[in-house]
């Protein structure tokens, strides 16, 4: 098939500068069900739709995703950062989908029929509506929801222009990036330590010394093409910039009551972070925001505002093992080799979503640079019918069960009466095989 035809659009919604879009390839299309959209908006006290967020959420065979797209407050202080918490959270509760249908609906005495897109049939065996309605989340949903809410569904994604900036000056961001030291960057990041676990937040007082850097960066996490002459002044720098940075803390992005706040905030968001159960791909690429339209420069405007990774990916569903790993040519060799290094353990985990790929695009339209993330996602299928089988059987043997066990008790109920105690009772009934006759038998006189 060609490109043109191999994929059916199943959503697409907009919300001022927000826009989703949902695919399917042609040959699983018709899997696709239960198709809804919620708009939340967050600007001006949520009356406006300049910040905010969309959710698009389907099901596809059993398995339901919820693809959110979201831009949050913009700005650098501790008051800017706790309007983005709060909007995370109020997109999170907010976002509200149509409660779910039975997949199969009675449309009158005589038959069934099947509710699917464009009238077209999945091929699967009509049933009870009763019953389709009755295992419908437990199919599909997790956590005991049912749909209706964002964090039901079993794969969830939250993306966009999240805007989350860094704890540090302008100047303290671009020596970190001449010496493509992105790993200590990333300890400034106001987002990491609320969906990290047991992360905690970096204050400058607080930064890891210079013999800890030269460790930790020893193999660069950018191509080595992208900087230029790092070795020669690696060393130097290092220790030059953390100098720096400790007798310029009063002058840096924030004051020192913004640090305290800042602080505080992460600690909340760790316990309390709408997105604590979230997870981020490592981050290998340049800060994305913001650059002069057109150029590889950063902002020289008036207000030189400081890089940033602003645009992120974030998942929910398991962090399952990366497939790249058994997929060399997904990505280039040094994100490969980075994947497959013990920094990356964390990831060893069997779950239902296993990222793939988290890259930036070098398109130079705008003041940010595009991201784009892939994963792969188990799908389920439930098979009804056996399902409906094995529930019989454990419900019969449930019954028989309790049976056997009330039959016992009463046994030693009565036998209890002709002895000491129920210990001895128990012993009688066991020496006797559970016959109640032979364990009364053997209290006769000998």
């Amino acid at each position: 098939m060609t490109f043109a035809t191999a994929y059916r659009v199943v959503e697409c919604q907009n919300m001022v500068g927000l826009f989703v879009c949902v695919f399917a390839r042609d040959d699983i299309y018709r899997s696709v069900r239960e198709v809804d959209v919620s708009h939340v908006k967050t600007g001006m006290g949520g009356l406006h739709g300049n910040k905010g967020g969309i959710g698009i959420r389907f099901v596809f065979e059993d398995t339901s995703f919820c693809f959110v797209n979201a831009h949050l407050a913009a700005g650098e202080s501790a008051r800017n950062n706790m309007a983005r918490i709060e909007h995370c959270a109020t997109i999170v509760r907010s976002l509200s989908f149509k409660r779910p249908m039975p997949e199969y609906q009675s449309l009158s005495a005589g038959g069934l029929a099947e509710q699917q897109p464009s009238g077209q049939s999945n091929g699967r065996q009509a049933v009870s509506p009763t019953a389709d309605l009755a295992n419908l989340a437990l199919d599909a949903y997790v956590d005991g929801g049912d749909g209706q809410k964002f964090l039901d569904h079993a794969a969830c994604f939250f993306s966009g222009d999240l805007n989350f900036r860094l704890g540090l000056s302008r100047q303290q961001v671009e020596r970190y990036l001449d010496i493509n030291d992105l790993d200590t960057l990333l300890q400034f990041d106001q987002l990491l330590p609320m969906i990290t676990l047991g992360a905690q937040p970096k204050s400058l007082s607080s930064q890891p010394s210079s013999s800890n850097l030269r460790s930790e960066s020893s193999t660069p996490v950018v191509a080595p093409n992208r900087i230029s002459n790092v070795a020669s002044h690696y060393e130097d720098s290092v220790s030059t910039l953390h100098n720096q940075a400790r007798s310029s803390q009063s002058s840096s992005a924030y004051s020192s009551a913004d640090e305290e706040d800042d602080e505080g905030l992460t600690s909340i968001g760790s316990a309390g972070f709408a997105l604590r159960a979230f997870r981020e791909m490592p981050i290998l690429f340049h800060p994305t925001y913001k650059y002069d339209p057109g150029t590889d420069t950063y902002d020289t405007s008036e207000k030189r505002r400081v890089p940033a990774w602003c645009d992120r990916v974030l998942f929910r569903g398991g962090s399952g093992q990366l497939q790249a790993r058994h997929h060399p040519n997904n990505i280039d060799p040094q994100q490969q080799a980075w994947l497959s290094s013990e920094r990356f353990s964390d990831y060893d985990l069997q779950g239902q979503v296993s990222p793939l790929m988290y890259q930036r695009l070098e398109t130079r339209q705008s003041d940010h640079r595009p991201i784009v993330a892939a994963f792969r996602v188990k799908a389920k299928t439930v098979d009804r019918e056996a399902r409906r089988i094995a529930s019989i059987d454990v419900r019969q043997r449930a019954d028989t069960k309790t049976l056997a066990d009330m039959t016992y008790f009463a046994k030693l109920l009565w036998l209890s009466r002709y002895t000491v105690s129920m210990g001895r009772a128990g012993e009688l009934l066991a020496a006797a095989g559970g016959d109640l006759p032979g364990a009364i038998q053997s209290l006769a006189p000998q």
